[in-house]
């Protein structure tokens, strides 16, 4: 039996989504991410996107759990924005 892998899930869902997004779409996606990133700086402080790393593997214990996290609040605001052009990606 396949067990779950929240990371791997999200990530699929996520995939799904950005395929299927057209560059209106990316664009409103990343506007409402960057606003979302900016409203948490202003309120709580700076954020380390210093140490943000492309295409680096986790290292701290934890980081797969936010990944995962991250993936799925990409894949929601992707759906949401794309919600009203065509039907949602659904990964089983």
């Amino acid at each position: 039996m396949h067990e779950p892998n929240p990371l791997e899930d999200a990530g699929q869902r996520a995939d799904c989504l950005l395929a299927q997004a057209s560059e209106e779409e990316l664009a409103e996606t990343v506007r409402l991410l960057a606003l979302s990133v900016a409203h948490y700086q202003t309120r709580y402080g700076g954020l380390p996107l210093e140490k943000v790393h492309v295409a680096s593997p986790p290292g701290q214990p934890g980081e797969a759990a936010l990944e995962a996290r991250g993936m799925e609040i990409l894949a929601e605001v992707l759906g949401r924005v794309r919600s009203a052009f065509s039907p949602a990606c659904s990964i089983h």
